[in-house]
């Protein structure tokens, strides 16, 4: 049922390796951009700690998330994912490789998803609403959006990638093959 999913449904038929890998890759692209948002929250809620009486209500938490993404930040992290995913989908163009069953939708989503975001984020921005809540919490769909759309992406490139463990057993072979035919006096 789950494998029947567009796009998300074929990383479970992947060998677990190369989604296991992928999940890495995403855990510290999703850590390192975004750190200077957390830095800034953890730094906003530190003083907010600090201040006299204040106490850490669910509102100083709102305040310090939603105030670490009130310019628009959210939606220029879209942009930035959509390209290495729309790069990886479209990979098999350059190499000889099959394209995964949903390469078309992929890319035309990944297109899509980018362009509306672009969009959001300079209306947003010329008309001053990019602090609103509602346009924030609309910028973190997107980005959410963003990562399932890499996820799939980046775990079929690493099930496509060379068997290392493989490759090296072969690379020893061959070399212990050419040792061997060298100490006989053999050509190469």
């Amino acid at each position: 049922m789950i494998k029947r999913i567009p796009i998300i449904g074929t990383v479970f038929t992947l060998p677990r390796s190369a989604v296991n890998e992928a999940l890495i890759d995403m855990g510290l692209t999703i850590l390192f951009s975004t750190l200077p948002i957390w830095m800034g929250i953890l730094l906003s809620l530190s003083n907010a700690a600090w201040a006299d009486g204040a106490q850490m209500t669910g509102s100083v938490w709102h305040q310090s998330i939603y105030g670490q993404l009130d310019r628009g930040e959210m939606l220029m992290y879209v942009a930035a994912l959509m390209g290495p995913t729309f790069y990886l989908a479209l990979k098999h163009l350059r190499r000889p490789i099959p394209p995964t069953p949903w390469t078309g939708t992929q890319v035309i989503l990944c297109v899509v998803l980018n362009l509306i975001a672009t969009a959001l984020f300079v209306h947003g921005r010329i008309n001053n609403y990019v602090d609103e809540p509602s346009f924030i919490n609309v910028s973190i769909v997107f980005y959410l959006a963003a990562l399932v759309l890499l996820f799939p992406a980046k775990a079929h490139e690493n099930a496509r990638g060379p068997d290392l463990e493989t490759s090296q057993h072969k690379s020893e072979r061959l070399f212990h093959e050419d040792y061997l035919r060298h100490r006989r006096g053999g050509k190469h």
